[in-house]
């Protein structure tokens, strides 16, 4: 195997889960300064700001490369173990293999943070093609042509079954060992083994037969009227030896958005320092559709080196010097700035972030209670669009415009479908996400039974949280029935769903279990995929969504 690693790639970074699969490692260093705090200016001797675990090698994200005959099956994710806090960090007085890293900040002047990446060899990538082809036509009832074509084509993209790191959940994944990871994959997958994946019924349409609708020149004059992007600016001064920091002169005095009139004086009474300090400022009747992201990332430019942190340079914060900022920082430059955007939008009656009583709701057969109308929607563009013979739905991630544009019909009751069907599988999560209440917020999880007393957990839920939850289930069986085609898994449906039905895990305290998050994260993703046994043996047959 080593002869395939590339002359790129430190040794140091690369940890093998078996013969086939790889992680590579890179690590975050920096360095505290008082006052200015942490910054990636490094002393001389220091290592990096960016480096393999030695130190030795300088690499990064953007630049880091699988060997030979290797491919990346996974996004970059942080790295958790009792050894870092919740961002992943752990402290120390220095660097160096004498110096013993930690969780607590105490007195300690440096800290890293470890970013992993999952690359598979190429025969292993093409085993699993092999397998799924095999399965394919092995299935009694096959899809049409149509879909066998658009799923074959979408076979060509490497596949992972349960990368490390959750899949979405990356920020609760602990990998400090391989045997770890293997064993929670192991016995999330042990409790599944009675769940029926049987073929569906019907088969889904073919991924051509979209639902989608082009706006009419009214329809996108009226959303323009109706969205809005909110700027924010990070703004920076350098001070010689030390390093960039966000402690300004007295004398300066830069903007920290363009848009003070939108969101009136709350803004200046905030006394806003970060772009989270917006996020409840918005005036009534509007509503957030996206997350924040750097302009740089919205207009789709090349990331280049100097600019792929969303910078620019300039000599102070005075217009003239503003209205001339450089990508490439020069000696004259003593200031720097750089724009995130976040896309808000006006409707009179939302879906996304409001209590399960004020969201509009329709009574479907199979359940006891009524189903919100935007969950229905959404799951019938889905399913009438080909999304069940989608690549691994609900564990791939979408255009975050066309999720923004997407959100806003909805809110607004407006929705023509939408080309990327991974929007709404993304929208779908994210709904769950924004609810005010956590769905399964009356469950505590820490002291639930995942192995017997989910049934029982379940029943105790309130209406209409029980028939949304088994709706939702009912949804993920629909999915897994058609893996032979999208590629999806138990487990992975798991680790990206049920982070979204409980309330959000609070950090852990100085004195507690800095991996207790982990824990819990995993006894969710535990409980869902019981669930998931125990719908399917209570019921079956899946129900239709009929009044």
């Amino acid at each position: 195997m080593s002869k395939n690693r590339s002359s790129s790639v430190s040794k140091t970074s690369l940890d093998g889960m078996d013969e086939n699969t790889q992680v590579l490692r890179i690590y975050e260093n920096q360095r505290y300064f008082p006052i200015l705090g942490w910054g990636v200016k490094m002393l001389p001797t220091d290592r990096y700001s960016w480096s393999d675990e030695k130190g030795k090698v300088q690499m990064s994200k953007d630049t880091a490369q699988p060997p030979p005959g290797w491919q990346f099956v996974s996004e970059w994710v942080l790295e958790l173990n009792e050894s870092t806090d919740m961002e992943g960090w752990g402290y120390a007085i220095n660097f160096g293999d004498l110096h013993r890293f930690t969780p607590n900040r105490g007195i300690n002047s440096v800290r890293r943070r470890c970013w992993f990446r999952i690359m598979q060899h190429e025969d292993e990538i093409n085993r699993n093609k092999a397998e799924a082809r095999a399965s394919m036509q092995a299935s009694p009832k096959a899809l049409s042509p149509e879909s066998k074509q658009a799923s074959s084509s979408s076979s060509s993209t490497p596949s992972f079954t349960i990368p490390p790191g959750g899949l979405g959940t990356a920020r609760f994944v602990s990998s400090s060992s391989s045997s770890s990871s293997s064993s929670s994959s192991s016995s999330l997958r042990s409790g599944f083994s009675n769940l029926s994946l049987s073929s569906s019924s019907t088969s889904p349409p073919p991924a051509s037969a979209s639902t989608y609708r082009e706006k009419t020149p009214e329809q996108k004059a009226k959303m323009e009227k109706e969205q809005k992007l909110i700027a924010f600016y990070d703004n920076q001064r350098y001070y010689p030896v030390i390093t960039w920091s966000a402690n300004l002169l007295p004398s300066d005095s830069p903007a920290c958005t363009d848009d003070e009139a939108f969101l009136g004086q709350k803004v200046a009474l905030a006394g806003a320092k970060r772009k989270e300090d917006l996020n409840d400022l918005l005036p009534q009747g509007w509503v957030w559709l996206g997350r924040w992201r750097l302009e740089v990332e919205r207009e789709g430019k090349e990331r280049e080196a100097p600019y792929s942190e969303g910078w620019q340079y300039a000599f102070d914060f005075s217009a003239s010097s503003l209205a001339d900022m450089a990508r490439d920082k020069q000696t004259t430059h003593l200031i720097r700035r750089r724009k995130w955007l976040r896309k808000a939008g006006y409707c009179k009656r939302p879906h996304f972030g409001v209590p399960l009583d004020a969201v509009p709701t329709r009574m479907i057969d199979g359940y006891q209670d009524q189903i919100p109308t935007v969950l229905l929607t959404m799951k019938s563009h889905l399913v009438q669009s080909g999304g069940l013979s989608t690549r691994r739905i609900f564990n791939m991630q979408c255009d975050s415009n066309q999720q923004e544009d997407a959100k806003h019909d909805l809110n607004c009751g407006q929705f023509n479908g939408v080309r990327d069907l991974h929007v709404i599988a993304t929208l779908i999560k994210e709904w769950f996400r924004e609810l005010p209440t956590s769905l399964l917020a009356s469950i505590d999880i820490s002291k639930v039974d995942v192995e017997r007393g989910v049934e029982r957990a379940v029943k105790g839920l309130p209406e209409p949280n029980q028939s949304i939850y088994l709706w939702l289930l009912d949804l993920c069986r629909l999915v897994l029935q058609h893996r032979a085609h999208n590629e999806s898994h138990p487990d992975a449906l798991a680790l990206a769903i049920a982070p979204n039905l409980f309330p959000p895990v609070a950090l852990p305290g100085k004195d507690e279990d800095p991996t207790s998050a982990l824990q819990i994260a995993n006894r969710q993703a535990r409980f869902f995929t019981q669930s998931l046994a125990m719908r399917s043996a209570q019921c079956p047959t899946i129900p239709a969504d009929r009044t």
